[in-house]
């Protein structure tokens, strides 16, 4: 990609000339989600995105995906139009009353704004935008990486598959099957907010979600392979991503979701997983290791650091957590692997 100035001096992010001179003509970018909600320009991070990947000769070598701040803005079952003063004290809401106030509302495209762009009074670029969105894949698989915004897990995966008798098989067919899920409700839900508004949309269609469009939520939220509090580094989550791997047919694993100082792989020894996971979610620049914004706090601080700290993936940081003590698991997490280890 290459930065330039149009007439207005305004900044553009554009392809360049001829990529595939440099990076080869089969070179793809994926974006992994949360364009919105991590900076003060968040409709303007997908505005970019959504014109980039409809270049008429590159677009198709960018993947934009599914994160769970975009999901978040179609899921029915937010509040997000009452006051949320009104569910405050209620501590099965206290979590979006967080993320609507220190969050969205600071992300340059507020609440309101939002609710709009899904409204029948939205604009034409609102509809374009929220109509382009919808259809952002959950999971994607590519030159043998499985890639995903919070992670496919071996637990989901038994799940999904219970019924079948072809492991394999049904585990390569989860990704179609996800996103197919996936596009039809946020589409569904999006289609009922238009036609019978926020309320009366999620009064209908709030808690209705098929198995797979539950298991992309699933995905989405997933932080295994990407937390190490919850695991990720550990034994038994390297054996995970080695069993997803041989099931769906992928050599990596790459997620987000939780932030680090800099894209760090975790499983970097082959005796605990013949298959690396990468966590690229590199936003906040003053984290540790394994860190993201802390829901007791008062506020969420955006700064003009507070950027990506790449557009490609040129080194990472290998973690071997038997020789950090800052990085111990608890054993009580292991006990949510039990499935990967059967």
């Amino acid at each position: 990609f290459r930065v330039a100035r149009n007439r207005k001096g305004v900044q553009k992010i554009r392809w360049k000339k001829n990529p595939a001179q440099q990076e080869g003509e089969k070179f793809e970018v994926v974006v992994l989600g949360d364009m919105v909600d991590i900076g003060p320009k968040s409709k303007q991070n997908l505005l970019a995105l959504m014109r980039l990947s409809q270049h008429p000769k590159w677009g198709g070598h960018l993947t934009v995906m599914m994160g769970n701040h975009e999901a978040a803005m179609f899921d029915l079952g937010v509040p997000f139009d009452e006051d949320p003063k009104s569910f405050y004290d209620d501590e099965g809401q206290r979590f979006w009353h967080h993320w609507w106030v220190n969050v969205v509302d600071q992300s340059g495209w507020n609440v309101s704004a939002r609710l709009q762009a899904m409204s029948p009074a939205a604009s034409d670029e609102d509809y374009e935008l929220v109509n382009w969105m919808i259809l952002l894949p959950v999971l994607h698989a590519s030159q043998g990486v499985l890639l995903a915004h919070g992670g496919l897990t071996v637990a989901m995966l038994l799940e999904l598959c219970k019924m079948e008798r072809n492991m394999k098989r049904c585990a390569k067919q989860t990704i179609g099957r996800v996103n197919s899920a996936a596009r039809y409700g946020f589409r569904r839900n999006v289609e009922a907010v238009r036609k019978l508004g926020y309320a009366k949309a999620r009064e209908r269609f709030g808690r209705e979600r098929s198995e797979y469009f539950q298991a992309a939520y699933d995905i989405l939220w997933s932080r295994e392979f990407s937390n190490v509090e919850e695991g990720a580094g550990s034994w038994a989550s390297c054996r995970c991503a080695e069993e997803v791997g041989d099931l769906v047919g992928v050599t990596a694993l790459v997620v987000g979701h939780t932030t680090h100082p800099r894209i760090t792989r975790y499983c970097p020894d082959s005796t605990k997983s013949k298959v690396p996971v990468y966590v690229v979610d590199t936003h906040r620049l003053d984290c540790s290791l394994g860190c993201d914004f802390e829901m007791g706090g008062d506020s969420f601080v955006f700064e003009e650091t507070n950027l990506p700290q790449s557009l490609r993936v040129d080194s990472y940081v290998e973690v071997d957590l038997r020789s950090s003590s800052s990085a111990q698991v608890p054993g009580r997490f292991f006990n949510r692997f039990s499935a990967c280890s059967r």
